[in-house]
Formats: C-alpha cells, structure tokens, sequence
C-alpha cells in the first residue's frame, strides 16, 4: 500500500498547490447579514490577497454596516446583495434616500447600472395642497416636510394629469425604479465580473492567479483549479491512477486473496463517494412537491417582514406564487426558487 499512499499524497497535493489564492482568506464583512465576497472586497483585505474586482469595494461604519462609496454621490449602506442575480440594493445611512436624490444621484465612474429608469418631478406644496386630497394622491415624502411644507415626488408623467396648485415644482430628475414609486432604498445591477450562473450553480468567482486579471469559477471541489484545467488533470490522474491499481492488484493476487479483496472494496467504495458529489439538485417531481401560496390583494405573507424574494430582490405583488421551502419555511417567486433547485439541493438562503 505505499505506493498507493504516495500516489494519493502528490494528488492531493497537486489541487492544493494552485497559484490562486483562496477566498477564504478575505474578510467576509462587517454586517452578518449581507456576506461580502468576490467581486466584491473589503478595503482592510490586503491588496495582495487580492479578494475583488475593481470598483466593489466596501468599508465598515461602526463595524456592523456595509458602506459602498459613489465617487459623485457619496457613501450608501448595502442593505442587500444578489450574488446570483448580480443585484445589491443600497440605502441612505440617514434613512432618507429622497434627500440623496434630491441632491442628484450619480452612479458614473462605477461598475453599477441601474435595472430601468422613471422621470420623477420633486414638488414643493403646502400641507394642504390638493395634491394630497384627489383619489390616489400621493403621501408627503417624511423626511424632507415639516409643518408649513410638504415635499412629493411625482412621475413626471403624471404631473400634468394631476391638481398640483398649491404646489412648486423643484426638479425633475432619472431615478433607477422598476414602477412609479421611489422606495427606501435603490436597486441596481452588475454585468462584469459575469458571475451569476457561477454562484446559482454552488460555485464562486475569483482571480485565476495571484498575477492574473483573468476570473474564474471554482466549486468547493476544484481547491482553487479552473474548471478547464481541472478536466484535463483529471484525466491525467485518473489514467495514473488506474496504472497504480493495476499493479497493486496484481501484487495483491500474489500475495494472498484475502488483499485482493480488500483492494476491490476500495475502489469501489471511492468510485460510490465520487458518483455521490457529482450528484446536485432535485429533479422536477420533488421540486414541485413543495407547497406554494398565491399573494391576495392584502399582501399577507407568512412572515410579514419577509416581503422582498433573497433571489431577486423583487418585493412581493399581488397574485405573485410563492414556494416554500419545508425544512426551514424560507419563501420564495416559483421561477426563482425552482430554477435554482434544478442545480441545487439546498436553501439558498441558510444552505440546508
């Protein structure tokens, strides 16, 4: 069996020798609920770990919030981060993004775009403007009004169609929204790196080498090999492998019968181990076996706060179909979730 254990030691030792840098030595973040990673970076890593891309990194404010900074529009606090669907929503660290549109946001000289755009128009009424009293008005924007004034934020479409006497009109301005409403926080999109079938299929991006601009995908099996790569040194392997068995096989049927066995029970036992990690995801029988909610108009869910799907960071609608998962009662869009269940036999959520 020596050889055999020489043989096992240089494999090994060949995937954990890679010139790329693992991830895990970089700092996850300071906010636990929103895990940072490739492409994104903390600013304490050290630039030779080499843990993001250009234009992703985040610092810590009071060590328990995210903060990405806009070169033209200042810092944000990441509320929350889509690695598979490349989105990350922001917010105001004063809790009033209105006021950060007002001021103009600007997303230049930034790898972020937004996913679609409104014409809104900022108004200036006073409190008891008609624009607050027609069916369907709008609701004074908090932050920004006071006692004698009221600010709303209109879509610029719709201000002419509405009774805005009593009203002044402060600027009009492109805001990222996928409706005609500004929310509390912002939601934008990524195309470089191209990551998001990498993380939807249980694996991470990361640089290829310590020298190299070139990114990656790695699963938790590959120990730091590019796929490619990993096909090709498999098949050397597998070939010196099959050599060393081989010999061993016929040296065991010399030596007794009893070892030879033995030797059989082995590969045959590591053959079932690798059949067993090549196995991901639930087919579409099982997956549609977990039981879905349809939204009504109330917009009840089971879990209240729970309104935005972790996939796509979509809040929930009316008459949207919900999936949930058993074994840790985490919901989700059925388009979302079932594609994701096709690769993988986890939450994406908690990873059970």
């Amino acid at each position: 069996m020596a050889a055999f254990r020489l043989f096992l030691f240089f494999f090994f030792l060949l995937f954990y020798l890679q010139p790329s840098r693992s991830h895990e030595s970089c700092h996850p973040g300071c906010d636990l609920l929103v895990p940072i990673h490739f492409p994104f970076q903390m600013m304490r890593n050290p630039p030779e770990n080499r843990c993001g891309y250009d234009g992703f990194t985040v610092t810590c404010k009071n060590e328990t919030r995210n903060i990405i900074t806009f070169p033209f529009s200042g810092d944000f606090v990441i509320d929350s981060i889509s690695y598979f669907s490349q989105r990350i929503s922001i917010t105001d660290p004063g809790n009033c993004i209105a006021r950060r549109l007002l001021q103009g946001f600007n997303y230049s000289d930034t790898p972020f775009q937004p996913l679609d755009t409104r014409n809104f128009t900022f108004l200036n009424c006073t409190s008891d403007a008609p624009v607050f009293q027609s069916p369907g008005g709008v609701s004074p924007i908090p932050c920004l009004s006071s006692e004698s004034h009221s600010f709303v934020a209109l879509p610029t479409k719709r201000v002419g169609a509405s009774n805005t006497s009593s009203c002044t009109e402060v600027v009009t301005f492109m805001h990222p929204s996928l409706d005609d409403s500004i929310k509390d926080s912002i939601l934008l999109t990524w195309k470089e790196p191209d990551c998001g079938r990498c993380e939807s299929d249980g694996g991470f991006c990361q640089y290829r080498y310590d020298t190299s601009s070139e990114v990656s995908c790695f699963t938790p099996f590959d120990y730091g090999l590019p796929k490619y790569e990993r096909y090709t040194v498999f098949v050397i392997v597998s070939t010196g492998l099959c050599i060393v068995l081989f010999i061993i096989i016929i040296r065991r049927k010399i030596q007794s019968q009893g070892e030879e066995s033995e030797t059989e029970i082995s590969r045959s036992t590591n053959t079932s181990q690798l059949e067993n990690v090549a196995a991901k995801g639930l087919d579409s029988p099982t997956i549609k076996m977990y039981p879905t909610t349809v939204v009504d108009e109330s917009l009840q869910l089971p879990k209240p706060t729970d309104n935005v799907c972790p996939i796509c960071l979509l809040e929930y609608k009316a008459n949207d179909i919900l999936r949930t998962i058993p074994s840790c009662a985490h919901y989700f869009h059925v388009h979302c979730i079932d594609e994701w269940l096709k690769r993988n036999a986890t939450c994406p959520l908690c990873r059970n």
